[in-house]
């Protein structure tokens, strides 16, 4: 057999192949059937998914049937996306560079796979697979993904965090995203400093902007698990761009900015929380603590003083 095109995974945002056909199982007890178009795709169709809360939706179907084209409607009319309960067994996730290829069905060989194991269409077990070593580890894959997620917006350019940002409020159907582009912060805000930028040239500022959003980004797709969206803070970075004299900063987040944005805050009058002076210790060493009274303590802890090298070490810290 041909190698087959892979279904696609969205989770958090992120875009995965996978080597698993989830509607296998629902097929075989259903009166439909799909029609091969290409040696490519066997099955005669394409299903995409996600994972959330745990659980494992079919959101898009593109196929083709006796009838011509099918899509999600041709099997669950009237949803817009369905809950894979139908499925128990294995999703795998290939990661890395392929390693051996092999012209049949999903046999392709890369470097690890990650593999989720459901119940019912419920996540119930996790592991990663080292396909050079054999070596195999249970895992949480929010830890990898987190992680993951976190190296990519931090090297996100301002169009690029803008992008990311929109797209994961447009998917949401229940929503106007016009509507929602008007939500503005409500005064006065605790959580939130305004800021003016009447004394921010034009460098600055998109510095500033790129900060809020790196920090908007990482809150909604990492530390809310996309279930709180800071639309406001979102909505006046927008504004600002597009000519506002000021922009909402979360206090919270100012301690990950870079210091010249630390510094010029610090000129503004704007009180912070910074980093809390603290003892850590590093996963990257069994006998090192750092201390955050020490100025150049995170260099130390990554070996280099290379920010993203930096950043990647603080969030492996205990």
């Amino acid at each position: 057999m041909t190698a087959q095109v892979s279904e696609i995974l969205f989770y958090k945002g992120e875009e995965y192949q996978i080597t698993s056909e989830p509607l296998t199982e629902f097929l075989k007890n259903s009166t439909k059937s799909f029609n091969w178009t290409h040696t490519g795709c066997w099955r005669g169709y394409i299903g995409t998914w996600k994972i959330q809360d745990n659980k494992l939706f079919l959101i898009k179907l593109e196929g083709n049937s006796e009838d011509g084209s099918a899509d999600l409607e041709y099997l669950f009319p009237n949803q817009k996306e369905v809950f894979a309960n139908w499925f128990s067994g294995q999703l795998i996730v290939p990661q890395g560079e392929m390693i051996k290829y092999i012209h049949r069905g999903h046999f392709s060989i890369y470097e690890k796979d990650i593999i989720f194991t459901f119940l019912n269409g419920i996540i119930i077990k996790q592991i990663i697979k080292d396909n050079q070593t054999e070596q195999v580890v249970e895992i949480s894959f929010n830890e990898v993904l987190d992680k993951n997620i976190k190296e990519k917006i931090n090297k996100l350019s301002l169009i690029e965090l803008i992008e990311m940002f929109n797209n994961a409020l447009k998917t949401f159907p229940e929503i106007n995203y016009n509507e929602c582009r008007k939500i503005l912060l409500e005064e006065p805000n605790k959580l939130y400093t305004k800021l003016s930028l009447k004394n921010w040239d034009s460098s600055d500022k998109e510095l500033l902007f790129i900060s809020i959003l790196k920090g908007l980004n990482i809150y909604y797709f990492v530390v809310s698990d996309m279930k709180s969206m800071p639309i406001g803070g979102f909505n006046s970075v927008m504004n600002a761009i597009n000519g506002e004299d000021f922009v909402y900063v979360n206090n919270k987040s100012i301690k990950w900015f870079p210091k010249t944005i630390k510094n010029k805050l610090i000129n503004e009058g704007v009180n912070f929380e910074d980093l809390t002076p603290k003892i850590k210790k590093s996963s990257f060493s069994n006998n090192d603590d750092y201390d955050y009274y020490s100025q150049n303590w995170l260099a130390e802890a990554a070996g280099t003083d290379d920010p993203e090298t930096m950043n990647d070490v603080y969030w492996n810290l205990d």
